[in-house]
């Protein structure tokens, strides 16, 4: 599917266990936060020249 592991994560929380939720929430905000953006995930954009930006038109491939 193209996710990283260790940025996919399940748990079974009842609602009754609102300290476990927040222990949990806190726990894979840290681990996501060590690994990083999700380089598998990011969408290289078009590197556009200045002539391109002042008219208006795409760098190659693109519309304009």
């Amino acid at each position: 599917m193209g996710i990283e592991e260790g940025r996919l994560h399940f748990s079974w929380i009842s609602s009754a266990e609102a300290g476990k939720f927040v222990d949990v929430v806190k726990e894979i905000t840290d681990q996501v936060r060590q690994l990083g953006p999700a380089s598998k995930l990011i969408k290289e954009l078009p590197i556009l020249s200045d002539e391109s930006v002042s008219s208006g038109k795409m760098a190659a491939g693109g519309a304009g």
